[in-house]
């Protein structure tokens, strides 16, 4: 059995360690959530077109405050087998959270999302890659959480011009 996928190793700095992560299949369309910007941080958006054609896509970022103005974001072209590195901090500064998405508007591409979390005292804090979101809709059911978990978070993101009303249920054994 094949499998393909991504692996990053540095040595020192902020974003000291290794991560890996499967090859994404491409598409029209990617979301991540829960990446920042802030300074120290090094998350980087990693976007291939494999297709023998061109493609070009278009970024769009969103904070807690709402959308933010992506410097360079729209129209990036893509030759084909080629890829492309974008550091989150270079396109939307000192964003403490942000959601990403990656729309292909001429072909289809492939995104991957490398973070690296905030340092303490100087000190790295890990490095990985977030998995793909799945894209807004007006019904989601989210996998299993960990039932061991501290804490968990869940981050929406509303990609619309309206507002939006939530009313999240959490399903467990006994019932809702």
């Amino acid at each position: 059995t094949a499998m393909a996928g991504v692996a990053t190793r540095e040595i020192d700095g902020v974003g000291a360690g290794a991560a890996s992560a499967g090859c994404p299949v491409p598409g029209p369309q990617w979301w991540f959530v829960g990446s920042g910007s802030q300074l120290g941080r090094g998350a980087a958006l990693l976007v291939s077109n494999p297709a023998q054609e061109p493609a070009r896509f278009d970024l769009t970022l969103y904070a807690p405050s709402g959308p933010v103005e992506a410097l360079a974001g729209k129209g990036i072209d893509l030759g084909p087998q080629q890829g492309v590195r974008l550091r989150l901090d270079a396109l939307a500064e000192d964003q403490a959270l942000l959601a990403v998405r990656v729309q292909a508007t001429s072909g289809r591409v492939a995104a991957a999302l490398r973070d690296v979390a905030v340092p303490e005292d100087d000190q790295p804090r890990g490095v990985d890659f977030i998995p793909p979101s799945i894209a807004p809709a007006n019904r989601l059911w989210i996998g299993t959480v960990p039932g061991d978990a501290v804490e968990q978070t869940l981050v929406l993101v509303n990609p619309g011009s309206q507002c939006a009303t939530v009313q999240p249920r959490l399903l467990t054994a006994p019932g809702p």
